[in-house]
């Protein structure tokens, strides 16, 4: 018997997941809840097994319910069941410890899969999520080695004076802006071409041939 709760504050999708949930002799639902505070609560008297998590309540986000749940109750398994499709939300989710993500017109037998598969220490994400996270990642891998970023012309001679060795206090000096102002463009450049420090972006810069 898998003990499963539902956090949603929509009163039809509740009602839609309770219906799909009961009819399985398999689950045992331990409670229902239209808010955070109210499942914080409840979870100190009966930890489910699994825990199916809507991302938007009135008081809370689900992200921020995720993380102290994971903390304090690190054996429940949170099924994200949610009408956000987008891909960085589904991926932070899955990063801090969530065992799955669904959209909510799942049907009830891939829920009910869905719930045995992370019950069981697997992971699930939707068909539709896992599409797109792997067209993100070929498109990535299509566009890294020639992706050069819109680079203006006051920072192709910042970044030309940088090559050379030249200081910020030189750079602002010959092209008479302040240092301030240089920094500025440094901070962008290393923001464009995703990098940390001055000698990662020569040479990304250099790899690119700007």
């Amino acid at each position: 018997m898998i003990k499963v709760a539902i956090t949603d504050d929509h009163e039809m999708v509740v009602k839609g997941l309770q219906q799909m949930l009961t009819e399985s002799p398999d689950i045992y639902l331990t409670g229902i809840y239209m808010d955070g505070q109210t499942l914080l609560n409840g979870l100190k008297d009966n930890v489910p097994d699994v825990l199916l998590l809507d991302l938007h309540l009135p008081d809370s986000t689900g992200e921020k319910l995720a993380e102290e749940i994971l903390d304090t109750y690190p054996a429940i398994n949170i099924l994200v069941l949610s009408s956000i499709d987008d891909i960085q939300r589904v991926k932070y989710m899955m990063q801090i410890g969530c065992k799955g993500y669904s959209l909510k017109n799942v049907s009830q037998k891939i829920l009910l899969s869905a719930i045995e598969q992370v019950y069981r220490g697997g992971q699930y994400l939707d068909p539709v999520l896992k599409e797109e996270l792997l067209q993100e990642s070929i498109t990535k891998q299509h566009l890294r080695p020639s992706y050069i970023p819109a680079v203006t012309r006051r920072e192709k001679e910042i970044l030309s004076m940088l090559a050379a060795g030249r200081s910020s206090k030189d750079i602002a000096e010959e092209l008479f802006i302040s240092i301030h102002t240089v920094e500025n463009h440094r901070k962008s450049l290393l923001r464009k071409f995703n990098v940390k420090n001055s000698l990662a972006l020569l040479n990304v810069a250099k790899q690119k041939g700007i």
